[in-house]
This record gives C-alpha cells, structure tokens and sequence, in this order.
C-alpha cells in the first residue's frame, strides 16, 4: 500500500510540473512536448520508485519542523519492523499493520470492479468495430501506402471502410486499423482529395506514436488510483494534448488554404458526432 502512495504522489508532483510549465509557456510550447510531459507523468504513475519515499519523508520531517507540527506524525514510513512483533513464538501483525492489510483489501476490491467496468466498456467499442468490419470492406489505397511510407511506418495497418464519418478511428495496438469513410458532401475532387490525405495522415499518426496504448494506458492508471481526481483531471488532459498534438503535426508547414480545408474536417466531425449522440 505504501508504495501505491509513494506513486500516487510522484504522479501528483509530476502533474503539478506539468500544470506550472503550461502556464509560464502556454501557446508558446508546442502541443507535441506537452504530451511527452503528459507522458512521462502516467509512467510515473504506473512505475513504482521507492526510493523516492525516502526523499517525501525527508520533505514530511523538515515540514514538520519548519511548521511546528510535533505531535501529528504518519505510518506511511513506519519502517516494516515496526509492523510486526513477537508474541512468545509468534510473530503477530501490530494494529497498524492490520488496518493497512484492510485498507489495502478494499483497494483491491475497488480497483478490480472498475477494472471489470472498463474490460465490459471496452469489449462494446471493440464489438462495434467487430461489427464495422463484418459489413464494410478492406480497402487497399495508393495514398494510404504512400503515407505509410512517409512516416515511416513499417508494420500492417488496415484500412477498413466505415459507415459515416463519425467512425473514422484509429483502434488495436499490436494489429492497428483505421476506419475511414468518404465523404458525403459535395466536395471537388481536389477538396476531396485534401480532405482525404489530411484524415489519413491524422490516423496514421496516432498509429506511428502508438496512441491507442497510451490512452488504454491512462485507463489503467485511473483504475489504480481512482481514489485520485488528479489522474482522471490527466486523463481527460492527455486524450484531448493527443488530439491536438496530432493536428499540430499534420498541419506541420501546410499551406494557409490546407489548413483552411483542415478545419472544415475538423469541424465535419464534430457535428457528425453530436448527430450520432
């Protein structure tokens, strides 16, 4: 349970860095290092260092001295010795001990319902795509090959025909698919021809940084602490710098009238999601 927290605080601190930097730089910094620090943060919430415990009970103690605070103290150090003792010959649990072996029960109760809930969410996504791709057919495109190419993407992706564009996505980690969809409006063939590289390119992107993990991964990181607003606040905050982040790299030296096209896409999807709500 100690190192949960131990994590759960590094995670915090890191969010905090996160929160400073992106109010000192704000529009300055790109979208690309703020999902890198974003990044890093969920790693740190993920990956335990206790050796950093030392140094939080290093900061616990001189806080304590520096505010006069003497008679509140925390077990969340208590070194393991003191959570055991002898009682003739045997060696029994201390009460704090006790109260964290439960505490730590409990979290493991919480922690595995919210993640059956996101095993039974995501097997829904999952069946939809399933079910996409049962209908629609493979495509194989010229343009979809050359962006592969072009962004040095050497493993398969598929392209599968989706229904509208409120399914154009990007799904699967190790077998990558992206759903694409023409579209609908009475576009010329040079707009339409844009409005397809752009799209593609877009998807093609989430697949080369591997984004569908990270956003898989935030998920597990809001199961382990979902005691923690902080890391919802950074799920919430790493789905949307992802997007971004993206746009930021496709629009990457475009020209001012593709990056006009570009935001009629953006603002396309928008409104075909809130009609398919």
């Amino acid at each position: 349970m100690r190192t949960v927290l131990v994590m759960n605080l590094t995670g915090i601190v890191l969010y905090g860095l996160y929160f400073l930097v992106k109010k000192i730089f704000g529009s300055r910094l790109s979208h690309k290092w703020y999902y890198i620090i974003l990044r890093i943060d969920l790693i740190a919430f993920l990956i335990p260092l206790n050796q950093l415990g030392a140094v939080y009970r290093d900061l616990w103690r001189s806080a304590k001295d520096l505010l006069g605070i003497y008679r509140l103290d925390t077990t969340l150090y208590t070194p393991k010795s003191k959570l055991m003792f002898m009682d003739g010959n045997t060696v029994r649990l201390s009460y704090g001990a006790k109260l964290e072996l439960i505490a730590f029960i409990c979290y493991l109760c919480i922690a595995a319902g919210i993640t059956l809930y996101y095993i039974i969410r995501s097997g829904k996504e999952r069946q939809v795509f399933r079910d996409i791709k049962k209908m629609d057919i493979q495509l194989r495109d010229p343009e979809f090959d050359n962006i592969k190419t072009l962004l040095g993407i050497k493993r398969k992706v598929r392209l599968i025909s989706c229904g509208n564009e409120a399914q154009i996505a990007t799904t699967g980690i190790f077998k990558p698919i992206v759903f694409y969809c023409e579209s609908e409006a009475s576009l010329t063939e040079a707009e339409a021809s844009a409005r397809k590289r752009f799209i593609l390119m877009h998807e093609l992107i989430h697949v080369k940084r591997l984004d569908v993990f990270w956003i898989e991964l935030s998920r597990l990181a809001n199961t382990f602490f979902f005691f923690n607003p902080v890391v919802f606040i950074l799920r919430k905050e790493l789905e949307a710098i992802c997007e971004l982040s993206c746009d930021e790299a496709v629009l990457k030296g475009a020209a001012p009238e593709n990056k006009k096209t570009y935001a009629h896409i953006l603002i396309d999807s928008a409104v075909g999601a809130d009609k398919n709500l």
